[in-house]
């Protein structure tokens, strides 16, 4: 009976406003993965360390520089993790010279690979080239990731690919010592979030201290903005998109991904809910919608319901590992950047979703997408359990 007294006061048109506010939707989509007592527990600790401040778009100036603004004073007290001085002869690199995933797969490989870079005591490196170079959009912030060939040509090389056989590997994590590791070169092809372990490794309460109070969500937010900076090229990409159709308006988003026909993780009329949740939005003339899918009937859709305030951007936002060129990427990356400066941003179940809403710093006017329950408020921290399953050791999640 709880679940059927849930269901009624959480629908959409009932839900008195769009702040953090309550997370019953926790209830349901937790109910086969989490004991109360742990859900409790994890909502509590969210709740003491969310302190950070919403960026609100739209008050300022149209390219909002103030969005970049608040990223380096969100970092600049995390500065020190980047400064560990590694040794300069042994390298660890992420290695993405084909197939290694979605973005948000990507961006998971890329975190759990420097993270343990700092545990191995080995200089990190970035070799992504498939479908193309991530130099030519994503340049090196804090550290320079861009390892010159010549560095790494030595006879003890080793390649560990944990994309589909890593269950194994977390059960250790948190007991070995990287450091112990003889290979010079190591190329890493990796794709799941192992924060949580890393943490519990001894090495990481000296090395990774200034993180092991923040949640997972946090770490990704502040790795990947010490690693990366927008190109010139893709900064001018975001700006022209906000300045032509944003201005100085609200934007309220919506990912949603469809996946291949026989695959496909959603139909494409299971959207009701989320539509009534945007058209909320749209009747104050404030905001301007946008839809990011790999799905153009959801495009269609958006744009038959909104109109005028619907940006009609038709990207194809394809899975980044079947794209076959570099405009491919850069479409990729421009609209996971866009999401994550969303004013409103509704998630369904997609990679791309997840880090998106990790980036964002804040959970206000954050929503989740379940097929069997609707649209709910969810906070960022708690996304890998929401939409995550288990797997390795207990409490231990993939997504």
């Amino acid at each position: 009976m709880r679940f059927k007294f849930i269901t009624r006061q959480m629908t959409p048109l009932g839900m008195a406003g769009f702040g953090l506010g309550t997370l019953y939707v926790i209830y349901i989509a937790y109910a086969w993965v989490c004991t109360r007592e742990q859900l409790k527990t994890l909502t509590l600790e969210v709740e003491e360390n969310d302190d950070h401040q919403f960026v609100d778009f739209g008050e300022t100036k149209p390219d909002h520089i103030t969005f970049d603004a608040a990223i380096e004073q969100y970092e600049a007290d995390f500065k020190e993790i980047f400064k560990h001085a590694p040794d300069d002869k042994k390298f660890l690199i992420y290695d993405c010279r084909y197939h290694c995933g979605g973005w948000g797969d990507r961006i998971k490989g890329m975190v759990t690979a420097y993270l343990l870079s700092i545990l191995s005591n080995r200089t990190f490196g970035i070799q992504h080239s498939y479908p193309c170079g991530l130099s030519n959009y994503l340049a090196p912030n804090l550290i320079n990731w861009q390892i010159e060939d010549s560095r790494l040509t030595s006879p003890s090389v080793h390649t560990i690919d944990y994309m589909n056989d890593h269950i194994e590997i977390q059960g250790r994590i948190q007991h070995t010592n990287f450091i112990e590791y003889k290979h010079d070169v190591i190329y890493l092809n990796v794709n799941q979030d192992w924060t949580d372990q890393l943490k519990k490794n001894r090495i990481a309460r000296n090395v990774l201290s200034p993180l092991q109070k923040k949640t997972y969500s946090d770490i990704f937010r502040i790795v990947y903005f010490g690693l990366f900076k927008y190109s010139d090229v893709l900064r001018n990409k975001i700006k022209d998109f906000v300045s032509e159709y944003v201005g100085y308006n609200k934007l309220a988003c919506f990912h949603a991904r469809i996946d291949h026909p026989g695959n496909e993780r959603y139909e494409t009329t299971d959207f009701g809910s989320v539509w009534s949740l945007l058209r909320r939005f749209n009747l104050t003339k404030r905001y301007k919608i946008f839809v990011a899918s790999d799905n153009t009937e959801i495009k269609m859709i958006a744009s038959a319901l909104f109109g005028n305030n619907y940006i009609a951007r038709y990207w194809n936002v394809g899975h980044v590992d079947e794209a076959s060129s570099c405009e491919d990427l850069l479409v990729t990356l421009t609209e996971h950047s866009i999401l994550m400066r969303c004013d409103v941003l509704v998630l369904t179940a997609s990679g791309f979703s997840y880090q998106a809403a990790h980036f964002r710093q804040t959970s206000r006017n954050l929503f989740c997408f379940f097929r069997a329950h609707g649209v709910y408020p969810c906070k960022r921290e708690l996304i890998k359990y929401l939409y995550g399953w288990p797997c390795g050791m207990k409490d231990q999640f993939c997504y």
